[in-house]
């Protein structure tokens, strides 16, 4: 579905072409459905069926696996019913969360047809105990079926990666630099970071949040903001955040549901101090007061709280960020060798359980 997978030098193309390293063979069809039109969304589904149907015709493979288990997982299924081959379906995000259902009727759709499709799936791969558990919980799954595996991300980039711009410089009459990197949808619940930041620039003035990336709430998002707009700024995504990351005061993540949220693994590599709504890889990764902070979704009063302490406390931003270095640094899953062993076997097991 990633629009980025045809540009040679974006992320997601380059960890495909990673990927395909330990396969004997990949093929992807992208079906990317961000047109407006309805029509437009139907015609792409439609031919991405006719594509994969060609494909398979023409080729042989061992298994079919879809990116999520919504629009991809139905063409995907239908492939692999027809073909007889095993579906792997990947789930990248919290489906079966309270937060996803409520947040819209499309997501009450697609938790319908998530049900319908994992009951039918040969095997599951998950990026978070998190997901697994809710899936587990949800569809009262057997263990063997659901493997855990987040998604590959180059981590000693941001170990090792030095500070091309410092934001400081870039932002001087901010003393204190809030930073948040996401798409710009809903689930992010970037407005309660801005209510938050307004609380705190009453008696900070100089503390400044920004806000890195772009979607359908950036108009929106930055209207909430104009009443602090000294204290708010906001730029365009980029896939290159070392700087951002290693010259931050402090990263901050408001989810109401996240699969894996790899920018806190990001910021945590980059020695960066973080705080984190209780989704995704809190919990697992990020331990509450060792290596970061952790508080309850949507809980404002309690991200209020949680940034002015490490406002007032250099010393326990110093602590966050040395232990959030260190547990990526022992992270076994950021060695490019196991990690790739680990995502063939994620296949391999699939196959083998038919």
């Amino acid at each position: 579905m990633d629009p980025n997978l045809v540009d040679p030098d974006s992320e997601v193309n380059q960890r495909m072409a990673l990927y395909v390293r330990v396969l004997e063979k990949l093929s992807i069809i992208s079906l990317n459905t961000y047109k407006k039109s309805p029509a437009r969304k139907l015609q792409n589904v439609l031919k991405a069926w006719f594509e994969g149907r060609r494909r398979i015709k023409r080729e042989s493979f061992n298994i079919i696996t879809a990116q999520d288990p919504f629009v991809c997982g139905i063409v995907a299924y239908l492939l692999a019913k027809e073909f007889n081959l095993p579906l792997q379906l990947q789930i990248h995000t919290g489906v079966f969360t309270p937060y996803f259902w409520s947040e819209s009727l499309k997501n009450k759709l697609f938790v319908l047809m998530a049900k319908f499709l994992i009951s039918r799936a040969d095997c599951i791969r998950v990026v978070s105990e998190g997901i697994k558990r809710y899936i587990m919980e949800t569809m009262k799954l057997s263990a063997p079926q659901v493997s855990v595996l987040p998604v590959y991300v180059d981590l000693d980039r941001y170990l090792n990666g030095k500070a091309k711009v410092n934001l400081h410089k870039k932002y001087p009459h901010f003393d204190f630099i809030i930073l948040m990197a996401c798409r710009l949808f809903g689930q992010k619940n970037i407005s309660l970071a801005i209510r938050a930041v307004r609380q705190l620039s009453k008696k900070y003035p100089r503390l400044g949040l920004l806000i890195v990336g772009s979607g359908p709430l950036e108009g929106r998002l930055k209207k909430e903001s104009e009443d602090i707009r000294v204290n708010v700024a906001f730029e365009s995504w980029s896939d290159d955040l070392v700087s951002y990351y290693k010259t931050a005061d402090l990263f901050l993540l408001t989810s109401v549901y996240e699969g894996w949220a790899r920018t806190v693994i990001e910021a945590m590599a980059s020695g960066t101090p973080i705080i984190m709504s209780d989704v995704g890889l809190a919990g697992e990764i990020v331990e509450n007061g060792k290596n970061g902070i952790v508080v309850p979704v949507g809980d404002e009063a309690a991200v209020v709280a949680a940034i002015e302490d490490l406002y007032r406390n250099p010393k326990k931003r110093e602590m966050l960020s040395k232990s959030a270095y260190q547990t990526i640094v022992n992270l076994e899953l950021r060695y490019k060798e196991k990690y790739l062993k680990l995502y063939e076997a994620s296949f391999r097991s699939c196959i083998k359980s038919e």
